[in-house]
């Protein structure tokens, strides 16, 4: 009887347990589902499939969530293109689906397939090719070597040989190298790939050797990676090599795109020596002509572009950039541009329209021809944003026949464009046949332009009898931009035969203005026509604020001498406004003449000539003040010095003079004395070493100038806040 009582408490322990797990099984004939079939509540839904291009069946299949997705499609087929399976994501990406994968989804989708073509050999490299040029476009495949591969320095059809057989795929090199080819056809498209629509990335190309002579009718575009890039991309590649075209339309060269049309390309490097010749040249370190965008990339090759007839464009890193922004990018090759148009920059041949945003350039840069030349040390011309940019090179433009712009940044920089927080260091040297345009930062700017907290070091010169008039400046030789809280320090030097405007900032200073900037250079003049020179302004049309110059301006003409010099600006025009400026250094004017002309010298501290309707207000000279006339007998000798304005015509209040000034003044033994200078009122040491004296008798704004540390006797004068 115990016994039957501990069996039977056991067997109802082990039914409540088995029953607590659901390890018992409902017998009989009721409706209860199948042990292999989903709950009655489970989630199902329809997977269909995209074939991306393929051929065959694919029908859709049905699925539950939490379950395998079961049998998958696979008589599914494209001509010679390997079928790689079906992922979540069209182009191969996300992940990949298998019939053991578990449906994780809660409503119906699709699965794409995958297309790949491997190649192992130069052989499937070279077929490869030949597909594409047969029309085979790749469309959604995924092409990978999977090695190294030589061509043997064999003549190579580019891949892709125009806008009707061109490669559309994914091509993925997996950091390997392809080697050894050249081009020497006269093919309109030549690289590795002659014309791209697709992706390119990991690849390096090495060996290159395109030298190739099209004369027809159509442009030639040529990259060592790249020949034309139609909305294509290419990430992590590099070149290595030389591309060196002639023809006879428009020519596109670079490192690695010939042409960059609407394309994004990243982190691409170009070690390859780029010549070009034609009708039209766009010719680069990394991009000939770039209408895309383009980050962290990088070229070292030297970059020549010639154009006989019309334009030759030539950058380190690109001859011309419309439209496209580059980004994070560097060069370090020289440049060279010589055409009836030459334009050259140590980056950018030129910059239309594109935003150029932290790079910079270290080659040296030369514009050298009988026609129009301009060069940069980073843009030949801007018309688009600079910012941030840097320039350590120099910039030489020699023209024969016209006129010659060089700039330490940009050559010129035209209507609308913007330079912002930028810098050149190298020395600037511009010779034209009719006018020459010189500028530390930039040779010329046209109206309705900007320059903002840019810094200018190199010096800036001329060359011996090229030019009819020099324009030169520290920062711009001729100027139309808005410049704001920006500084020169190079020097100015300017020997030559004839006119020449210098001054340490800007040369000729148009319809703009100049506000909370200094100049630091000497400018040294020595000519035999009329001068214009200013420690800050050669001539000024406009408006200088808050501005200072600390150079010595020395003025000297030999022949037909008018000389104006000028401690902020040497000719201040009717329409020309000096307000709260200082200059700290002397002023030199000599008209010495051993010829039949008149000789009149002008010498200020603030102003050499203030003219009719100028006006000078608010202002410090604290530099001695020389000026010398000495014409032959029977001519005229005039010599003026004046401690604000050697000759006064327009106005000039509360400016003042240090005590100190030494005047000086000699002329010729036939003197007209028919001139009024402006004195300026004294001012002692102690009112200079004084924040009181600027701020309040002066009525600088402490906003503007740091007065923190003044102290006369060791040149602290005030400073300017944030420059």
């Amino acid at each position: 009887m115990r016994k039957r009582l501990i069996l039977l408490s056991l067997t109802i322990i082990a039914c409540f347990v088995f029953a607590s797990c659901g390890l018992f099984e409902r017998c009989g004939d009721d409706d209860g589902p199948d042990s292999d079939s989903p709950p009655s509540d489970s989630v199902t839904y329809k997977v269909s499939f995209d074939k991306q291009g393929g051929e065959g069946a694919a029908e859709e299949i049905t699925v539950t969530k939490g379950f395998a997705y079961g049998a998958l499609p696979g008589g599914v087929t494209r001509d010679g293109i390997t079928f790689a399976g079906w992922w979540t994501k069209s182009i191969g990406q996300g992940a990949q689906v298998t019939a053991a994968t578990i449906a994780e989804q809660t409503a119906g989708h699709t699965l794409y397939a995958k297309w790949e073509c491997i190649i192992t050999t130069p052989q499937e490299f070279r077929d490869f090719a030949q597909r594409v040029n047969s029309g085979q476009k790749f469309t959604g495949v995924f092409v990978e070597i999977r090695g190294n591969i030589d061509l043997g320095n064999d003549e190579w059809t580019p891949i892709g040989n125009g806008s009707e057989n061109y490669f559309n795929g994914y091509f993925d090199g997996k950091d390997f190298t392809v080697s050894n080819f050249k081009i020497t056809a006269p093919l309109s498209y030549m690289g590795l790939f002659g014309y791209n629509n697709g992706e390119i990335k990991n690849l390096t190309v090495s060996g290159v050797n395109i030298n190739s002579e099209s004369f027809s009718n159509l442009p030639v575009y040529a990259g060592g990676l790249i020949g034309y890039n139609n909305e294509g991309s290419a990430v992590n590649c590099l070149t290595f090599g030389s591309v060196a075209v002639n023809g006879s339309k428009e020519v596109y060269a670079g490192g690695v795109i010939g042409n960059n049309f609407g394309g994004d390309i990243k982190d691409c490097f170009a070690a390859a020596v780029v010549a070009a010749n034609g009708n039209s040249v766009f010719a680069g370190g990394v991009i000939g002509a770039n209408r895309g965008t383009v980050t962290g990339s990088c070229a070292t090759g030297n970059v020549t572009a010639v154009s006989a007839l019309l334009s030759a464009y030539a950058g380190g890193f690109a001859g011309y950039n419309t439209y496209g922004e580059i980004t994070d990018c560097f060069s370090t090759g020289d440049v060279n541009s010589s055409g009836s148009l030459a334009f050259a920059g140590g980056f950018i041949g030129i910059n239309g329209a594109g935003i150029i945003t932290f790079c910079y350039s270290v080659g040296n840069v030369k514009a050298n021809s009988a026609g129009y030349v301009t060069a940069g040390g980073f843009a030949g011309e801007n018309g688009g944003s600079l910012i941030k940019c840097f320039a350590s090179g120099t910039a030489d433009a020699v023209s024969t026949a016209a006129y010659a712009r060089a700039g330490g940044l940009a050559g010129h920089s035209e209507a609308h464009g913007l330079i912002m927080d930028c810098r050149a260091i190298g020395n600037v040297v511009a010779g034209g046949k009719t006018v020459s345009y010189g500028g530390g930062l930039v040779g010329q700017t046209t109206q309705e332009g900007a320059i903002k907290n840019s810094n200018a070091y190199g010096n800036v010169s001329t060359v011996q009898g090229n030019s009819s008039v020099y324009i030169l400046g520290g920062l711009v030789g001729n100027n139309e931009h808005d410049i704001e809280k920006s500084c020169a320090y190079g020097n100015i030097t300017a020997d030559c035969s004839d006119v020449v405007f210098a001054g340490g900032l800007i040369g000729y200073h148009g319809q703009s203005s100049v506000k909370i900037c200094y100049a630091e250079g000497r400018v040294d003049v020595d000519t035999t026509l009329r001068v214009y020179a200013g420690g800050l302004v050669g001539q000024n049309n406009s408006v200088i604020e808050n501005s200072y110059a600390k150079g010595t301006v020395t003025a000297k003409s030999t022949e037909k001498p008018d000389v104006f010099a000028g401690g902020v600006s040497g000719y201040n025009d009717g329409l020309g406004t000096i307000i709260s400026c200082y200059a700290a250094g002397d002023v030199i004017a000599a008209a010495l003449s051993s010829l039949s002309f008149n000789c009149y010298a002008f010498a200020g501290g603030i102003s050499g000539y203030n003219h009719q309707g100028g006006v000078i207000k608010n202002c410090l000279a604290t530099g001695n003040i020389s000026a010398e006339a000495e014409a032959v007998h029977g001519y005229v000798n005039s010599a003026s010095a004046g401690g604000i304005a050697g000759q006064n015509n327009g106005t000039a209040a509360n400016c003042f003079r240090f005590s100190g000034q030494i005047f000086s003044r000699n002329e010729g033994p036939e003197t007209y004395d028919d001139f009024s200078s402006s004195e300026g009122e004294e001012c002692e040491i102690a009112d200079l070493n004084s924040a009181e004296f600027f701020t309040k008798t002066l009525k600088w704004d402490a906003n503007i100038w740091d007065f923190l540390i003044l102290n006369f006797e060791q040149g602290e004068l005030p400073r300017l806040v944030g420059v």
